[in-house]
């Protein structure tokens, strides 16, 4: 499945994180959630990050038509 979700026409899972949680590695009971909380967590972290890089480049842009309009 994560191969296939991969694959060049499912770009829209490319804003996810896949995590495989079956198998022996993926613990039993209370241990199988850490690989998860531990991904949500991380996707929120890179999620605000690029939300401020975008913040900082609409201000820019904001800031240099102003510049424009006023020469």
């Amino acid at each position: 499945m994560y191969n296939l979700l991969r694959e060049r026409q499912n770009n829209f899972f490319d804003d996810y994180k896949i995590i495989v949680c079956a198998g022996a590695k993926a613990g039993i009971g209370v241990e199988s959630l850490y690989p998860v909380l531990n991904a949500e967590i991380q996707t929120i972290i890179n999620r605000s990050e690029k939300v401020k890089k975008l913040k900082k480049r609409k201000g820019r842009r904001s800031n240099d038509s102003r510049e424009k309009r006023t020469r």
